[in-house]
């Protein structure tokens, strides 16, 4: 009979328990018992034997994974392996033993392990074999252990979890387990603390036995990172500038300050169902498990007074899901908007249908961008107290739910509502983006409405008004376990002249690059369609195939690419392909639009605005002046463009920030001032860049403005007269509704250097006429650096018009790329050939402006103001002048707005005059 060591370790603890304890085996109860150790045994030392007999026979019943076998090594073999592996081990006993099976590559398991401690674990000496799928995993684990040096092994084994909860009021939910069967879902996934869902309701309990653990920490206001918050980041300041000093754990809109304590239990009830701390021997459990919350004290008792207040700040925060418990049938107040701003920004907001009994539009539930959720009772039934309607998007358990608590000295209670319904679903919500993290908003939506049960023929249910039906977690997170395809790039393989850019004329073919999710399944088949509505493109092959792509695998589809023709007489743009993959099982579709340049236009659009898309006005602009544009942005590329390939490499550079506040952070200034210094042709625009005190000396030095007011209402922006870039007859409309504050102008300036001149005015309505309210733009040259800019107070997406948007972008490209000149600004080289007033700066102008003059014939001369009327206001000078190019300036403090002339009279000569604007 052959013994293992096990069988022999379990017969010599029995026989040692029947010596120590003398058993008397007249006793007949005990007996029995003896039997069953003794037969117990046996099947040990049978089993035993069976299983050493037939390793060499069959595979192992277990799961484990095909293609790799894990093996120890003694001391005396251990290699050093590079950290991509090898495909030899080092070791010729053990290279010459497995070559049979045609070895892929030799890796270590744990490359970053510490060395043993003494008499330690040694992880250093585990290895694994990868080899092709077809050869057999126990063959190549038998040829190891069959070497000396071997210490043993064995399969790369699969297991499964086996979760119990140990809340030992879990008995208390009755819709948990049996319902959403968030046991089965845990197995799949407990969450991530660093995805919170955010409660925008009453506060929490931030004490609470139950809850504390999964408290959000915010990353910003963490100073030292160590993930608690401890004396070294109270410091009273605002670290994440978000306007909210040491919001450690959300913020607290009642009181305003960073402690979003519970007074009502509401917040406490709701925040436990979303998300208490789970498996942790205490209480309840929850849907979202690990997942951490974000707590925003919104209003208090039975009313929310700050509530889409506290959606703005957690979407800023970094909520991906919010839970909203509360709400209205009245609409208004920019709720919408609020909504909108959230969706906008990936986040998931859920809100309560209410507890109306009937069917009734709820507010914020019934907004598009919302998630509505009713409330379902036990056997599926809607809970009669709960709203329901055409809008509603799933239901959730609301009737009877246990959950946290901390009032009248009660740490748990049963509460019914939609408000118990919602956090459910949002718990879910988290649950979900935590785990399948390439997930956005609408993926995370789909797979938990596809895990929805169809509760429609239940009872008296009204069809179609309970939303895709009730959630159950385990069904949405199971949806999670199919191919999850990205599609990482398209690139040109081939083109005429191999040079690996899309120019007129020529021929291309692409590539794409598609990756499947490490924690995806395999594919069975994909199908890639490319496609395009330029008409200067004309796709010879639009169709490529691919059978398998495994988890975590990648593949470049470049021996059977795309193909397509570029027509000769394209002008140089930027146009947009859309790259569509089906994959299955699951009849996976994804899509991805490219944006591709062909061949090189003359404006590089600097896309500096967070992503909020103002760039494009500017395109729509460029389109209509017949022209094309590349983009570069900041956020997709996470950094500025490189100053040596991008922007000198273009005519004309268009910086916009758009919306972004604060604008321009240090790297963005140095990029600036380092383009403008070789050369680089830089229009600079954005609403706050003047604002911002830290870009003012950039302005005063590369762009001669000095910041005036931060905001002043606009009505239009117009020309000025003069050779300017911008012709006196441009009026633009600030009347953009689709842009916040469109129709304000949030900076004017006054003109600084002496090379640099007034563009552009605002102007407004002042007692029944038009008036300006202050300088919009400056435009400068500077010679030393054989640079052009110009600096605008605004974005073009403030502009109402598309055709004043191209006149005006029209007239200043033009006149940076060298192609229109319209100013002289050299006043001090050179001799005059006749008697004139040179172009004053600024004009208009902030109380202090230059006056420049040519005297061709030497003589008597006079410089003075006058007013609209005709009457001297200031003689700035009068004397003898020698031929020759003359400066002064007119500090204007005590005199008021409006219009003036200089007058410069001499003998033998007639007077000339110039037009001057004073604007305080």
């Amino acid at each position: 009979i052959l013994f293992n060591t096990n069988s022999l370790r379990i017969m010599y603890h029995y026989c040692y328990f029947f010596r120590h304890f003398k058993i008397r085996f007249k006793d007949e109860v005990f007996m029995k018992h003896v039997i069953i150790l003794l037969l117990t045994a046996i099947l040990v030392l049978v089993s035993g034997i069976t299983g050493e007999i037939s390793a060499g026979q069959q595979e192992w019943k277990a799961d484990y994974l095909s293609g790799v076998v894990n093996f120890k090594v003694m001391q005396h073999y251990k290699v050093v392996l590079p950290a991509e592996g090898a495909n030899v081990f080092g070791v010729t006993a053990l290279d010459e033993a497995l070559s049979k099976f045609n070895p892929l590559k030799y890796e270590r398991m744990y490359p970053f392990c510490h060395p043993p401690l003494p008499d330690g674990v040694d992880l250093e000496r585990w290895y694994s074999v990868r080899f092709p799928a077809d050869q057999s995993v126990s063959e190549v684990c038998n040829t190891l252990n069959r070497l000396t040096g071997i210490e043993v092994a064995e399969p790369w084994f699969i297991y499964e979890l086996c979760y119990e909860y140990d809340d030992p009021d879990l008995d208390n939910q009755w819709a948990f387990i049996d319902y959403l069967e968030t046991d089965l879902a845990h197995d799949i996934s407990t969450g991530d603390k660093n995805f919170p869902i955010g409660i925008v309701d009453s506060g929490m309990d931030m004490d609470h036995e139950d809850l504390e653990a999964n408290l959000w920490i915010n990353p910003s206001e963490d100073i030292n990172g160590d993930g608690i918050i401890d004396e070294d980041d109270e410091n009273n300041e605002d670290d994440d500038g978000n306007g909210r000093r040491d919001d450690f754990y959300g913020w607290d809109f009642i009181e305003v300050d960073n402690y979003p304590d519970d007074r009502f239990g509401h917040g406490t009830h709701v925040a436990g169902i979303a998300s208490a701390v789970t498996n942790n021997d205490e209480g309840i459990a929850s849907v979202g498990h690990d997942c951490s919350i974000m707590v925003v004290r919104a209003g208090d008792q039975n009313t929310i007074t700050h509530g889409y207040q506290g959606i703005q700040y957690a979407v800023d925060a970094g909520a991906k899901v919010i839970s909203l418990s509360w709400g209205s049938w009245q609409q208004g107040g920019g709720a919408e908007d609020v909504i909108d701003y959230a969706f906008e920004r990936d986040v998931m907001v859920f809100a309560a249908t209410g507890n109306n009994y009937q069917e009734i539009d709820f507010f914020p539930a019934a907004y598009d961008n919302c998630i509505a959720v009713a409330a379902t009772s036990a056997g599926d039934n809607r809970a009669n107290f709960s709203n329901y309607g055409d809008y509603v998007d799933l239901s959730a358990p609301g009737q009877n739910i246990y959950s946290t608590y901390h009032l009248n000295n009660r740490r748990y209670t049963y509460m019914n509502g939609t408000s118990m319904a919602c956090p459910m679903a949002a718990g879910l919500a988290i649950l979900i983006r935590s785990t399948y993290k390439r997930l956005d908003y609408q993926g995370a939506l789909e797979m938990l409405l596809e895990g929805c049960e169809d509760i429609d023929r239940i009872g008296t249910n009204p069809r179609g008004k309970m939303g895709a039906g009730r959630i159950n977690a385990y069904r949405s997170l199971l949806i999670g376990q199919r191919p999850a395809l990205s599609i990482d790039a398209l690139e040109v393989v081939w083109d005429d002249d191999e040079n690996g850019k899309m120019d007129p004329g020529e021929s291309i073919e692409l590539a794409v690059v598609i990756t499947n999710d490490s924690d995806a399944v395999a594919t069975e088949s994909i199908e890639i369609t490319l496609s395009t509505f330029d008409q200067s493109v004309n796709i010879t092959n639009d169709f490529v195939e691919h059978d398998s792509l495994g988890a975590g695998d990648q593949v470049t589809f470049n021996e059977s690419p795309f193909a397509l023709d570029i027509s000769d007489d394209a002008i140089a743009h930027t146009t947009w392909f859309i790259v569509t993959v089906i994959a299955q099982p699951g009849d996976i579709m994804v899509e991805r639009e490219f944006e591709v340049v062909i061949g090189h236009p003359e404006i590089l659009i600097v896309d500096d605005d967070g992503g909020d898309e103002t760039e494009i006005w500017y395109y729509d602009a460029i389109e209509r002046m017949g022209q094309g544009w590349v983009r570069w942005s900041i956020v997709e590329n996470d950094t500025i463009p490189p100053n040596d390939s991008t922007l000198l490499d273009h005519e004309v550079v268009i910086w916009s920030t758009g919306n972004a506040n604060p604008p321009l952070n240090s790297y963005d200034r140095v990029e600036l001032e380092t383009g403008i210094i070789f050369g680089a042709n830089i229009l600079l625009a954005g609403k706050y860049v003047g604002d911002n005190d830290d870009n003012r000396e950039l302005l005063m030095d590369y762009f001669g403005a000095v910041h005036d007011q931060d905001s002043v209402q606009a009505i239009y922006v117009k020309g000025l007269p003069g050779e300017r870039p911008v012709a006196s007859n441009v009026s633009m409309f600030m009347t953009n509704a689709s842009v916040p504050n469109g129709n304000w102008s949030p900076s004017t300036m006054e003109v600084d250097r002496f090379s640099a001149d007034s563009l552009v005015v605002y102007g407004g309505i002042s007692g029944g006429q038009e008036v300006v309210t202050g300088l919009g733009g400056v435009y400068r040259i500077d010679p030393s650096f054989d640079s052009r800019t110009v600096y605008l107070g605004f974005g073009l997406e403030g502009i109402g018009s598309g055709n004043s948007r191209q006149t005006f972008l029209s007239q200043v490209t033009n006149w940076m790329a060298g192609r229109q000149e319209s100013v002289d600004i050299d006043f001090h080289n050179g001799s005059p050939d006749k008697f004139e007033i040179y172009q004053a700066y600024p004009n208009p102008f902030n109380s202090v402006v230059r006056l420049n003059f040519g005297i061709a014939t030497g003589g008597f001369y006079s410089v003075e103001i006058f007013d609209i009327m005709g009457r001297q206001v200031t003689m700035l000078n009068s004397g003898n002048y020698t031929k020759g190019k003359y400066s002064t300036v007119w500090n204007a403090d005590d005199v008021s707005n409006g219009s003036y002339f200089l007058r410069i009279t001499g003998r033998n000569v007639a007077p000339i005059e110039r037009q001057l604007v004073l604007i305080k």
